[in-house]
């Protein structure tokens, strides 16, 4: 019987106290370690501080984690990404025959293990040791079973899903006339590809911008280089450059938009595009596996090769102009939402799955 937990990811980040939250659903105790500073509170957390700064702190840091594992003595560990965490669990699996739960967030498969050989090997080893693997896409589960050769059964897809509270909020939503709301809030980081909005909104006229705004949420590395180019391109008129937001704001912003875009070059499920649609925004995404899973180009929302700026402005003139495609969308969405993503639902699904791979 599972009582208390382990939950090793990276605490600065949203996807990891979302886990932790559902984790406590399942009734489970849950104790939160991480090598990243917190930007959220945790119920019991311990951050382990090592002075290096690259990769190499997560091995350099194992000692400090194993005395805590000692201290918690959990019944499982719960990982979030292969090369740091994975790692650091397949190490106490050697040590304490602790069972670990690999949960893969999206680059630690998609893009990680193919760089080189030793890096793939790294990652077939770490799959092949965990007790279960979960991923939130059926294509990057294909990716493990025909590139890594796993059994399937040792798979668990389990899309991010949106919390109830989100859900119900999006019910209330009523679809709007009026100035088109255009929302995007990826963190600002290379792989996010955000520069190519930017070129594409500089293609809109001057009589087309009349039509729309943009809320463009978020941080990260980039965040100073976007600002300064918004600026630049004439874009300050039109661009809401809000950087980051508190929960409550961006539900307010996600009540008030009509579309919801992001430019991403590698996904898996994307836990925005899953919140954007629960409120029935319509999507203008890129053309990538992640998103084919949930987007039908011209249905529901739009996909654009994320490299072409021409066919980004296009797909959102069109969805800013065709009001209908966008409220036939905007029911479509949030059923889909209902049907597939329902957070609480599937935790205890999840559960299910741990149970039975011990």
């Amino acid at each position: 019987m599972i009582k208390r937990i382990l939950l090793l990811s990276d605490a600065s980040c949203v996807h990891t106290k979302r886990w932790e939250e559902g984790y406590k659903l399942l009734g489970w105790d849950v104790y939160t370690v991480s090598f990243e500073k917190p930007l959220f509170n945790f119920e019991k957390f311990e951050k382990i501080d090592v002075k290096i700064s690259n990769r190499a702190k997560y091995l350099c840091g194992y000692f400090k984690l194993k005395d805590l594992i000692n201290k918690i003595k959990p019944d499982v560990i719960f990982p979030h990404f292969i090369p740091n965490y994975g790692l650091l669990s397949f190490l106490e699996r050697i040590r304490k025959n602790i069972p670990y739960f690999l949960t893969i967030w999206g680059s630690d498969l998609l893009i990680f293990p193919y760089k080189n050989k030793i890096k793939k090997f790294i990652t077939k080893f770490m799959l092949k040791n965990s007790n279960g693997i979960i991923v939130d896409a059926k294509f990057m589960k294909e990716i493990i079973t025909c590139d890594f050769k796993i059994e399937e059964n040792k798979i668990f897809v389990m899309p991010f899903g949106v919390l109830k509270e989100c859900r119900e909020m999006g019910k209330k939503k009523k679809f709007k006339d009026g100035k088109v709301g255009v929302i995007t809030y990826r963190k600002m980081e290379p792989i996010y590809n955000q520069e190519i909005i930017i070129k594409a909104l500089k293609c809109f006229k001057d009589e087309e911008r009349k039509n729309f705004y943009v809320d463009w949420i978020g941080y990260g590395s980039l965040y100073n280089k976007f600002k300064e180019l918004i600026y630049n391109e004439g874009l300050f008129d039109i661009v809401n450059f809000n950087g980051y937001v508190d929960e409550e704001k961006l539900k307010s912003l996600l009540l008030e938009d009509s579309i919801y875009l992001s430019s991403s070059l590698s996904d898996g499920t994307s836990v925005s595009l899953l919140e954007a649609m629960s409120f029935g925004l319509f999507p203008v995404v890129s053309d990538i596996k992640g998103n084919r899973e949930w987007i039908l180009d011209g249905v529901n929302g739009f996909l654009f090769n994320p490299k072409d700026k021409d066919e980004l402005y296009l797909k959102l003139k069109e969805a800013i102009n065709n009001r209908d495609l966008r409220k036939e969308a905007f029911l479509i969405n949030k059923k889909i939402i209902e049907e597939r993503a329902n957070w609480e639902e599937n935790l205890n699904i999840f559960k299910k799955f741990v149970i039975k791979n011990l």
